[in-house]
């Protein structure tokens, strides 16, 4: 799979994650459950991921991706480290074993892709954007 398209898709994925969270009902240590700053930060996440794979250059795709999984990889971690503890056990988001699993896998995608993923030779430019990196 291109970088691009891998990065609309996990960008969807991510808003998806964020929206379905906030339908989501449960209580702290239940295995779905979400707090509001966890949609928001894959609500936030995903439209900026979903936005890199649409409009930025190619060139600057593949190091952003490995930035993206190394993020998610740092969440991750704090998240397994933290886990278990009062809510909310990562400062302002709770994170639960589902949280830790997506972003773990999350990150080997990105991480993976970064570092493997085939190169995009074109990007799609919005009209009237100077998105050209030289």
């Amino acid at each position: 799979m291109r970088l691009g398209k891998f990065l609309v898709l996990s960008g969807l994925l991510l808003l998806i994650w964020g929206i379905v969270g906030w339908f989501l009902s449960g209580d702290a240590g239940d295995a779905f459950y979400t707090d509001a700053m966890s949609n928001i930060f894959y609500m936030i996440l995903g439209a900026i991921v979903l936005w890199s794979g649409i409009t930025w250059n190619p060139e600057v795709r593949r190091p952003w991706t490995k930035i993206f999984g190394i993020i998610l990889g740092v969440v991750a971690i704090l998240g397994w480290a933290l886990s278990g503890g009062d809510a909310p056990n990562l400062g302002i988001i709770n994170m639960e074993t589902t949280d830790n699993s997506v972003n773990s896998a999350l990150a080997l995608a990105f991480l993976w892709a970064g570092f493997y993923g085939k190169k995009d030779d074109v990007y799609l430019e919005p009209p009237g954007t100077t998105m050209n990196i030289s």
